[in-house]
């Protein structure tokens, strides 16, 4: 059983949750990692999203959670290099390609 401060997260997304169960659902999967870096488990909090960014490249909110954490545990040149690939990705927005 998780700590109480993960409980919420946990029925979400823990193992067998809904991440598990629904993998093309990258949304579980960052939401559990926000919990697990919240309650100040850094190491795993890095891994979740990394294995879910595998399966969903594109992901916005898993890439800024990587950035997010690697940063915050130091690793600058992992942080920047997601930042990279962030910055790859062509916005959602249909409208802005009327810019380009």
């Amino acid at each position: 059983m998780p700590p109480v401060e993960l409980w919420p997260a946990w029925r979400l997304a823990a193992p067998p949750g809904r991440a598990q169960l629904e993998p093309e659902r990258g949304r579980y999967a960052y939401v559990y990692a926000v919990a697990l870096h919240s309650a100040g488990r850094g190491g795993e909090a890095v891994t979740v999203p990394k294995e879910s960014l595998a399966q969903h490249p594109g992901d916005r909110d898993t890439l800024l959670a990587l950035i997010s954490f690697n940063r915050d545990a130091g690793d600058f040149v992992t942080a920047l290099e997601y930042a990279e690939q962030l910055a790859r990705i062509p916005p959602a927005d249909p409208s802005l390609g009327r810019f380009a």
